[in-house]
């Protein structure tokens, strides 16, 4: 697994968790914190990031042996990469 499929793959991770309800207490880690605003702006402010951060999300999807799980995480994708900037930002 590439070192940009991990980095990928954490952020989900952590943008999920973030975006949970079972995260009541949030992040109070101001390195964390401040290490996930500096993705954020990476990504909002470079036009083709976002692109190809989606690309890479979405090929993970495609080496997903089983069809119906494809499926599943290309519709997880479309319905939900939108979020995790807005999910860091918080």
């Amino acid at each position: 697994m590439s070192m940009l499929r991990v980095r990928i793959a954490l952020l989900l991770a952590l943008a999920a968790f973030m975006s949970s309800e079972s995260a009541s207490v949030g992040m109070t880690c101001s390195m964390c914190k401040s290490e996930l605003t500096s993705i954020n702006e990476k990504i909002q402010s470079s036009s083709g990031l976002a692109s190809q951060l989606g690309g890479s999300v979405s090929q993970g999807c495609e080496e997903l042996e089983d069809e119906s799980e494809r499926e599943d995480c290309r519709k997880a994708l479309n319905d939900h990469f939108s979020l995790i900037p807005q999910a860091c930002s918080n």
